[in-house]
């Protein structure tokens, strides 16, 4: 059973990296989408 469990929980970790890679994503692309509505671009952004 432990490795069922051991298992398991090796597949949580895995969904918990990808949901949080998936929400970085989520805001880039939020993030983009953002400054595309206000006209902007990449040469109008400053570092």
């Amino acid at each position: 059973m432990a490795v069922v469990s051991e298992h398991n929980a090796e597949n949580n970790l895995v969904s918990a990296k990808k949901e949080f890679l998936n929400a970085g994503a989520d805001l880039l692309i939020a993030e983009a989408q953002w400054i595309h509505a206000k006209g902007g671009g990449v040469e109008g952004q400053e570092k």
